[in-house]
């Protein structure tokens, strides 16, 4: 193992250690606090470790608490096509948007059961449950970038960035980990966002 190996081995392993002991002394964890260990941006090693990640809290039995409303969302769809140009960047196309956020919000979202079954023919390579399972968590990219809305990135940029991370959930999730697919896709989703952010506030200052 190379001498920068080592080190990115021991900085994950810090880290980790760090995320253990605030869960063990709140007795769980969010996804904020997973991002502040890793910041998006700064440390890229979590990507390749998502599930080192999450077996390190499981093994220790922290808790991962997601803050979506996932049952509020199809509320909160609604809201964004009557809030008008608060949550538009001003060269954004606007109708274009609001005809995306009707649509995804006509989709209906799986079951426990059907999240299972679409992950598991995605795994084996079924590029429709690929697909469908990107299609039916839409509404959660659009939660997630409504988030980071006046952090220098437009509405359409976050939802495309977003989406990104999303198909990369799809690509690495592995159903037989036990792991809720909305709740994985979230990390990924947000660190997308929050990377495109980030990469975007360095080519500023550039």
């Amino acid at each position: 193992m190379s001498k920068t190996a080592v080190k990115e081995n021991t900085e994950l392993q810090k880290k980790l250690e760090k995320l253990i002991e605030l869960g063990k002394r709140k007795g769980y964890i969010t996804y904020d606090d997973i991002d502040r260990t890793f910041p998006p941006g700064e440390s890229e090693e979590v990507d390749g470790n998502l599930d080192l990640v999450y077996e390190t809290l499981e093994k220790n039995k922290i808790e991962i608490r997601d803050t979506t409303d996932f049952a509020n969302m199809e509320e909160e769809l609604k809201s964004y096509l009557s809030e008008g140009p608060e949550i538009f960047d001003s060269t954004e196309p606007k109708d274009l948007i609001k005809m995306y956020l009707r649509d995804i919000g006509k989709i209906r979202l799986l079951t426990p059961s059907e999240e299972r079954r679409l992950a598991q023919r995605a795994q084996m390579g079924d590029k429709k449950a690929k697909e469908e399972l990107i299609i039916s968590n839409l509404r959660l990219v659009v939660s997630m970038a409504k988030r980071y809305l006046g952090k220098g990135l437009s509405f359409l940029d976050l939802i495309q960035e977003g989406s990104l991370g999303l198909i990369k959930a799809v690509e690495k999730f592995d159903w037989s980990k036990g792991y809720k697919f909305s709740t994985y896709a979230t990390w990924w989703i947000r660190q997308a966002i929050t990377r495109a952010i980030a990469d975007q506030a360095r080519t500023i200052r550039v």
